[in-house]
Order: structure tokens, then sequence, then C-alpha cells
């Protein structure tokens, strides 16, 4: 029996968390939840679109209710999203419907 020899595969990811202002109505909110949806499925770089409100007990959450976790093959293409049109006009409609602004993290995971 012989051992696999493949290589790790390395994934972008991109981790966004929102809090959105008080008296954001539950339409406007799913209204950027939808939109958030579409904009991930207009680029074929994304592997992986995922997002869930926040369940954490922990305290530690910094009122965060909404989190998003989006998967790229590669950071240049990730770098090219951030860019693109689409991209930058959701972030337009989306900042002024948030009480802070929102939290960001990338990272590049790393499975054998």
């Amino acid at each position: 029996m012989s051992e696999s020899t493949s290589s790790p595969t390395t994934i972008y990811r991109h981790i966004v968390g929102f809090q959105f202002k008080a008296n954001a109505t539950e339409t406007e909110v799913q209204s950027i939840v939808d939109d958030f949806d579409k904009l991930a499925k207009e680029f074929d770089c994304i592997l992986k679109f995922e997002h869930g409100l926040n369940v954490s007990t922990e305290g530690f959450d910094r009122g965060l209710t909404h989190v998003f976790l989006l998967s790229f093959r590669s950071k240049p293409e990730f770098e090219d999203y951030l860019v693109h049109p689409s991209h930058v006009a959701f972030v337009e409609k989306l900042l002024p419907t948030l009480e802070t602004p929102p939290l960001v993290v990338d990272f590049v995971s790393k499975s054998e």
C-alpha cells in the first residue's frame, strides 16, 4: 500500500462580521444578506460562501450579529474581487446600515 504524496491545499479565507444599526428593519437586514449571497454567486473564484447568525455565548462578539465566510482559490483572485464594481457597489450599500465598521479577517488555510 502506498501513501498519498499529494501536496497540501491552500484556500484563501475571508471572514466578515456585521453589526447592523438598531433601527435596521428585518427586511433591510435580509436584503443585505440576500445581496451578499447574490454577489458571491457572480464570482467563479469563490469556492464557497457560508453565513449565519452569531450564536456565541462567550460574550466576546463585540455586538456582531451576522457572520460570513468566503473561500477563494487564491489571494490574487480575492484581490480582484475586492475592487470589482459589483463588490464596491455592495459595500457602498452595506456601510450605511452598520452600527460599527465590519470586522474583516483573512487567512490562508492549509489542509492535508
